[in-house]
């Protein structure tokens, strides 16, 4: 058993960390001894057990416009000031400065704004994780949830976080108060993202004690009593039959609690983590580029001055002690849900009241944020139709028409899509005859003597044209499936919405990714402003070409984007309608019963019938949101495959012409950075789309609707065996061509690759210019 010295030692450490993190604005609210108000009691259901002194989260909005506000502030006035003081004359260190200042800068507006508004969902999550703590400590109380690796761990977090502050020592070198006051924002900007990474590993170091805790009182506690207590049964089946009932109800009870427990830890854990990932995320990059700024300039003063400096050994060590201990907690959280699978209870009957698998209430969406989404996805159609992508029209159906036996239930007017057949064959012929002609202007006009920029536009040019007229071919071919496709997407949408229909399909994320997505589409337009500077109306005919078939290829890379995000959002609110609406019903229904009571049998016998008609629908729709992904997806892969080959090509060759300008004759373009950005920016959409409508088709699985036995129905059990095997069976998982996974792993090949390339080309255009 731990000792009573560590555990006072974990609970100092907690206190220390909060206001470390709160003195520097990464955690604006407060606490409060005693009960949490009414409210939050009956939300959390806690009774009983409390032996320690109860602390609960409240919010505090001053501090936190006031934190919102200096950090933003701090940022602007970082930014402008690392242009000026630290600007040296190797390229290579201002590029890694700036790229550093930039994700600092992104980092802390992300936080601020972050931290306004989910400032309350914060709080909230926080009280629920002690009153899970209170909840979990109520089944051995004699026995402590953290144990010596997490005083460990929560060691080097307050060692690391203390040595960061002691950095602020380093003002006093500085004379002019600019100078100081640009510092000041340095170090308290980047201690900020520095210190999210260690809230992440608290949290998900909680988690993992968490699960550790109920897996082990599970293993060595429950598992042999109901072991017992089924040996006993098995072999006496009359001698003191009341007395093992009782102890039977017990353990059925414990078993409830248990699992109820295991389903708060995972929800606590969702919810904590969707809320911090941004964070973490502007947190690791700022590690990552932070560590590379410090080792090119250790490197640099070994090579060039023979100088070595001992302290940034020191810095490197701990940016590495922190990263890995980000990893192990994560990691811990993992393999303790993870851990549940070895519990070889599946032979023991679970039923839960429903008031336990009630999970944090999702914030829908606001009107005006559905409207806007509507308003975006308009003109994103018209503009896909102007640019000959889309050949559809798109026209109001009339409720007699009602081809799809869609319920009358409708607060919008029903749209359906037919194709366009001379928009069509205009815009295909169209982007052939551009496509030859920029391939015959292309030789002509971007020849240069450097081999290497030849090949690399050659390369370039060659994708560009392919993939236009394999967008034309698929547009000609296809344009009767596209259009059923749009209006089985129609038919999905109002089919779904008729579940919940006070909910709404689309929420704040997908309005993000569209408002990128319009930024993106707005810059490339800009493009088209170079033709001012063509005189010659040839070569202006082959630049308009180019730019054409650029957008065109990028516009359809949109088209998919949108697409997945569309089908995540369908996924998403059918496991949220499952989760939040369907499933706590269902099992108080099963709860209902499982008590035998006579008491209204024919009403409870209605409602399951209900419920299983209603669980047979839903298993539809999860079948017909599969196969128009799988549609979708096998109409576009084309356009996917050739638009992600064009834009690593083009931004390979936009590098390799910035780093070619600036080695060769010494200036910079300012432009093709914002170019490259918004290269990868549209192709990380992509794939965050994807990984969206994957991860959100993977989440049906974690609906344990097997554990609601309704009595032994046959239809019900029939029914939910239908919906398990659906679920373990049909995974949307899009793939290319056969050759890789739209993944994470597409961006850091192709990102390794054009780096590889590019330091091979560098290096031999310095050594031939030597």
């Amino acid at each position: 058993m731990i000792k009573k010295w560590i555990a006072k030692g974990i609970q100092i450490i907690f206190f220390a960390v909060f206001y470390y993190v709160r003195a520097f604005g990464v955690c604006t609210f407060t606490y409060r001894k005693g009960p949490p108000p009414t409210a939050n009691i009956q939300a959390f259901k806690i009774r009983g057990y409390s032996k320690r002194t109860s602390y609960y989260a409240i919010e505090c909005t001053w501090f936190t416009w006031i934190c919102t506000i200096f950090r933003i502030l701090s940022a602007f006035g970082y930014f402008y000031g690392s242009l000026m003081f630290w600007y040296t004359i190797d390229p290579f260190f201002n590029i890694i400065t700036f790229l550093q200042s930039v994700v600092t800068v992104s980092g802390a507006i992300v936080m601020g704004v972050g931290l306004l508004r989910s400032r309350a969902i914060f709080v909230n999550i926080v009280n629920y994780f002690i009153k899970l703590f209170q909840r979990t400590q109520r089944l051995a109380p004699h026995k402590s949830i953290m144990c010596v690796q997490h005083f460990v761990f929560l060691l080097i977090i307050i060692f690391c976080m203390t040595r960061d502050i002691v950095d602020l020592l380093v003002l006093f070198d500085y004379t002019d108060y600019r100078e100081r006051a640009v510092a000041f924002a340095k170090l308290y900007l980047e201690i900020s993202l520095i210190f999210t990474i260690h809230i992440g590993c608290i949290g998900y170091m909680s988690v993992g004690a968490l699960y550790d805790f109920v897996n082990k009182y599970m293993r060595e506690e429950f598992q042999p009593r109901a072991r017992c207590l089924d040996y006993v049964l098995k072999r006496n089946h009359n001698i003191r039959s009341q007395r093992y009932q009782r102890k039977l109800i017990r353990l059925t009870r414990e078993l409830n609690e248990c699992a109820c427990i295991y389903n708060n830890i995972y929800r606590a854990a969702t919810s904590f983590h969707h809320h911090i990932r941004f964070h973490i995320f502007f947190s690791l990059i700022f590690t990552f580029s932070f560590l590379t700024t410090v080792i090119y300039s250790v490197l640099y003063l070994y090579t060039f001055y023979h100088g070595f400096i001992w302290w940034a050994l020191f810095v490197c060590l701990q940016v590495f002690t922190e990263l890995l201990i980000m990893i192990a907690a994560a990691k811990s959280a993992v393999q303790g849900g993870f851990s549940v699978n070895k519990l070889s209870l599946d032979s023991i009957y679970m039923a839960g009241n429903a008031e336990w698998h009630q999970s944090l209430q999702r914030k829908m969406a606001n009107k005006w944020i559905c409207f806007a989404i509507e308003v975006l996805l308009n003109l994103f159609f018209h503009f896909t139709r102007f640019c000959g992508i889309c050949s559809l029209n798109r026209h109001k159906e009339r409720r007699s028409d009602n081809r799809f036996n869609i319920a009358p239930y409708s607060k919008g007017p029903i749209y359906t899509v037919t194709q366009c057949t001379w928009h069509k064959w205009l815009f295909g012929i169209f982007r052939i005859l551009s496509a030859i002609g920029y391939l015959y202007g292309n030789l002509a006009m971007w020849y240069t003597a450097d081999q290497f920029f030849n090949l690399i536009n050659i390369l370039q040019s060659t994708l560009s044209v392919s993939g236009s007229i394999a967008l034309s071919v698929v547009l000609m071919r296809s344009d009767v499936r596209f259009a059923n496709n749009g209006n089985y997407f129609l038919y999905l949408y109002h089919r779904i919405q008729r579940l919940a229909p006070d909910k709404s399909m689309m929420g704040l994320h997908q309005l993000i990714f569209l408002l990128i997505i319009f930024v993106c589409m707005g810059n490339d337009l800009l493009g088209f402003c170079v033709l001012r500077d063509y005189k010659n109306v040839r070569e202006m005919a082959v630049v308009a070409a180019k730019l054409f078939l650029d957008m065109c290829l990028v516009i359809s890379m949109h088209v998919a984007s949108i697409g997945f995000i569309c089908i995540g959002a369908l996924y998403g609110f059918m496991n949220a309608y499952m989760r939040e609406v369907f499933e706590p019903r269902a099992r108080c229904l099963d709860y209902v019963l499982k008590q035998k009571h006579n008491y209204r049998l024919q009403m409870n016998q209605r409602k399951l019938i209900r419920l299983t008609r209603e669980l047979n629908e839903c298993t539809s729709i999860y079948n017909d949101i599969y196969c128009a992904a799988n549609t979708f997806h096998h109409s576009i892969r084309y356009q996917i495959f050739f638009a992600l080959l064009f834009e690593f090509s083009l931004f390979t060759t936009i590098i390799y012409s910035m780093l070619y300008v600036r080695t060769v004759l010494h200036d910079f373009h300012w432009d093709a950075v914002v170019y490259s950005g918004q290269i990868f920016i549209g192709v990380l959409i992509l794939i965050l789309s994807v990984y969206s409508a994957v991860q959100s088709g993977l989440t049906t699985r974690n609906l344990s609707l097997d554990s609601v036995y309704m009595a032994g129905n046959t239809e019900w059990n029939r029914s939910v065996e239908i919906f398990i095997n659906r679920t373990n069976l049909y995974e949307f998982k899009p793939n290319l061509l056969g050759l890789f996974d739209i993944s994470s792993n597409i961006l850091l090949m192709f990102l390794s690759a054009s780096v590889t390339y590019l330091t091979y080309i560098l290096q031999n255009t310095m050594l031939s210019q030597h």
